[in-house]
């Protein structure tokens, strides 16, 4: 019995032999997630509590959004609009769309640094594939970018535990079980840890390692724009108010550029102490999104703006954001010149309509009316758009000359000579102005082109309408 016992297990010893080693190792293989790393790459921002929560006593300039974080992030959308918050110290950027637009990885990394180095000085940058990854690296101060899962796995294994943020009970489990490297709780069974410190921490070992989707909820944008900022002392000089404002300016030009847009209509509100609030609308010819330019403009409104008491706050507001113009600008150009056509003419008449107001300002337009004296209107050179009378110039216009009198005026039938063609222009019962005549162009005296016209309801009578050029 005990030999025939033995020949089944050296058959059965035999056939467990037998099995391919990819068979016998696809039970242990189960038991490790499957990676789901994409083509994404994630930018984690550190900033340790301590900062947060000093540093804001020291400025006092309030913007729109609640905490400095939000604000933070804010700004970062202009480097790309995938920005995650992680309170209360770290966001969460996606770069990879934006590698080309800034020339690579290492150009966006420096254009961050150098752009934080001012305010922010003490933030942490680390890049990885995964989120969860890039917050662990920029919280162990590990700052050289991993762009692999491969490598990512290493790095984050010689990361100790701390940097986790577990709650007390399960840092307590760790440490006595002597664990202080992650590559520890890496190589522990799965099942064991489950059971100790719960199924989320094995979920979290996971999406750190890319082995589980991570979503992370994106901030919006706003639609509209409000910020404001609370002046240190009551003002009522026009220079140190324009500092305030500038803040605020800055502050617009950063959601402009998340947006790729400008501004044509800038709402200002100074706040008085016991006084109704000063309110003034500043337009823009053309949308801006420069603050140094709107910034200039202001100056000359603000010297212009009666103010009842001094001012304790500025509020700036901006309904509508237009997509920006890209402009090109002349390789040609001379010298010290903008080389944009038109840049540093609407910039002059910018100012002329901050310093003059908006009614000295304007242009001639076109109006659709076949009535010589009433195809043209004054127009404000404002921000909006054509009024609903005005009309690009018809096909009869260039038979008809620029310099019109301001009432037809009687003329001798010696005095010019007229060509046969003629331009019938009638009726206008609608306003009780109607006319009926035959316009023709004519030469003068002295050789001077002429525009007359035969008054078909005075037979025999001539008019000088205007003169061509």
């Amino acid at each position: 019995m005990s030999r025939r016992i033995a020949a089944r297990a050296r058959r059965q010893l035999a056939l467990c032999l037998e099995v391919p080693p990819a068979t016998r190792q696809a039970p242990a293989r189960a038991m490790a997630p499957r990676s789901v790393i994409t083509d994404t790459l994630w930018l984690a921002l550190h900033l340790p509590e301590d900062t947060l929560q000093g540093r804001d006593a020291k400025r006092r300039a309030v913007a729109a959004d609640s905490t400095r974080l939000v604000r933070l992030a804010r700004w970062s959308q202009r480097f790309t609009p995938i920005v995650s918050l992680v309170p209360p110290d770290g966001l969460l950027l996606e770069i990879r769309g934006s590698l080309t637009l800034f020339g690579g990885l290492d150009r966006l990394l420096a254009r961050l640094r150098r752009a934080l180095a001012r305010h922010h000085p003490e933030a942490r940058l680390a890049v990885a594939p995964v989120p969860e990854a890039a917050l662990l690296l920029a919280r162990a101060g590990r700052t050289e970018p991993i762009v692999d899962g491969a490598t990512l796995r290493a790095v984050a294994g010689s990361i100790a535990v701390r940097h986790l943020r577990l709650d007390a009970a399960r840092a307590e489990v760790l440490q006595r079980l002597g664990i202080r490297a992650i590559a520890e709780c890496l190589r522990l069974p799965r099942a064991d840890l489950a059971r100790r410190l719960g199924p989320d921490f094995l979920h979290l070992l996971d999406r750190l390692i890319g082995g589980r989707p991570d979503p992370r909820a994106r901030l919006a944008l706003p639609d509209q724009f409000e910020a404001e900022i609370e002046l240190p002392w009551a003002e009522r000089d026009a220079g140190r108010l324009l500092l305030g404002a500038t803040r605020l300016l800055e502050l617009l030009a950063e959601y402009l550029d998340r947006r790729r847009g400008a501004s044509e209509r800038l709402h200002w509100r100074l706040r008085h102490e016991g006084r109704p609030a000063t309110e003034f609308t500043q337009g823009l010819l053309v949308p801006q999104h420069d603050p140094r330019l709107i910034a200039r403009l202001l100056a000359e409104l603000l010297q212009r703006q009666p103010l009842p008491a001094a001012v304790i706050g500025i509020v700036l507001r901006v309904d509508r954001c237009i997509p920006r113009q890209v402009r090109h600008a002349d390789a040609f150009a001379a010298p010290g010149t903008s080389g944009q056509s038109g840049e540093d003419f609407t910039e002059l008449l910018e100012r002329l309509r901050a310093r003059l107001g908006a009614d000295a300002i304007g242009t001639l337009a076109c109006r659709a009316e076949h009535r010589p004296e009433h195809a043209w209107q004054w127009r404000r050179c404002d921000a909006g758009g054509p009024t609903a009378d005005e009309s690009p110039a018809s096909q009869h216009s260039r038979h008809r000359p620029l310099w019109l009198l301001p009432e037809p005026r009687p003329l001798s039938r010696a005095a010019f000579t007229p060509r046969p063609e003629r331009e019938r222009i009638e009726s206008g019962w609608w306003d009780e102005q109607p006319i009926s005549r035959d316009y023709r162009i004519a030469a003068g005296r002295h050789g001077e082109r002429l525009w007359v016209f035969h008054d078909l309801q005075r037979p025999g009578h001539w008019y000088l309408h205007g003169y061509f050029g």
